[in-house]
């Protein structure tokens, strides 16, 4: 439960920030999608972010309607395949790029995404003023690359079990390893795609889904091989740093590169807008090249609303970030 407290925006007698519209906002925890979406229906909440087959096909009869309705905007939000680079399996970006090859993206965003998404093609969304250009072009599918790429990085089958493998300070190493996830059905779809591609070239990959603060202990403590997740962008370049950056905090994959830690203290110290932009251009385009994640799509907001729910305006963050964000959303009194 958050409560709205006077000392936010008032001070010394004056109002000094808008008054949110609610002095209450509570939270209700509901892991099932099938029975959060029954709750908006039921008018039990007020405000559902939807997964899209739920967008697609289960939020457009009367029964939907009667009390909710829905609305999307675009969102510079990307999800990815994070490789962590101090494992055997992905320390080559080699290795890391097959994996990108490996993977059927169309079939992701056609039949797992509805056709809802975009690909991504990196730290910045198309549209963003710092995107490099021109544009990279976003990975497809093309296994033979992907086992020519894993057969320089020295991962071949060599015993003849249907396996890859490499010898690794004087051992045979089956190239197998596990994924972990968020436990979403949508996710977990994903993930399973990945293992049915990496099947296809050799490659045995888990699927390991979990509750969402089990992945964050563990990817706290890089004790994972790969890892579905997602990241939003910041309103300055400047602020994903500390996800590239060599032993940042959240640099979860532990990727490093002396350029890219080299330019992110340029760009700090710049202020001409158009070197900025050139030089964040720069590390998109290497961390492009590297793929320390395999990027996967963009993600759209996708929000369900009881009507009684007013103000709510889209930003690349969603509805709650950024100006007005939150305090724009007011509800109205039922008749």
């Amino acid at each position: 439960v958050l409560t709205r407290r006077d000392d936010y925006f008032m001070r010394q007698g004056k109002q000094v920030r808008d008054r949110p519209h609610f002095k209450e906002v509570r939270f209700r925890i509901i892991a099932d999608p099938t029975v959060a979406l029954l709750a908006l229906k039921k008018g039990e909440i007020d405000e559902l972010e939807l997964a899209p087959e739920q967008w697609q096909n289960q939020t457009n009869d009367d029964a939907f309607y009667e009390r909710s309705t829905k609305a999307f905007g675009v969102e510079w939000v990307y999800f990815y395949f994070g490789w962590n680079c101090k494992t055997p399996f992905f320390s080559d970006a080699r290795v890391r790029r097959a994996m990108s090859y490996a993977f059927n993206h169309d079939e992701m965003l056609s039949k797992l995404r509805f056709g809802l998404n975009e690909p991504s093609i990196g730290i910045f969304h198309a549209e963003s003023p710092w995107a490099p250009q021109p544009l990279p072009e976003p990975y497809k599918q093309d296994l033979d690359k992907a086992e020519s790429l894993l057969d320089e990085a020295g991962w071949k089958d060599t015993d003849g079990d249907g396996v890859r493998d490499k010898m690794i300070d004087g051992q045979r190493v089956k190239f197998e390893f596990s994924i972990v996830t968020f436990n979403l059905p949508d996710r977990v779809a994903v993930c399973n795609l990945l293992k049915e591609n990496l099947d296809r070239i050799g490659v045995i990959c888990h699927v390991r889904p979990m509750e969402f603060t089990v992945l964050q202990e563990k990817s706290r403590k890089h004790e994972f091989h790969a890892m579905l997740a997602g990241w939003g962008t910041g309103s300055d370049p400047d602020s994903s740093d500390n996800l590239w950056v060599t032993g940042e905090g959240r640099n979860f994959g532990q990727y490093s590169n002396p350029e890219v830690d080299r330019l992110f203290i340029e760009g700090r110290k710049e202020f001409d807008l158009e070197r900025r932009r050139a030089i964040y251009g720069k590390i998109a385009t290497i961390l492009w090249e590297d793929q320390p994640y395999t990027w996967l799509y963009v993600r759209n907001s996708f929000f369900g609303f009881s009507k009684q729910l007013r103000g709510y305006n889209f930003s690349p963050r969603g509805p709650y970030n950024y100006g007005p964000g939150f305090g724009s959303i007011w509800k109205a009194k039922k008749k």
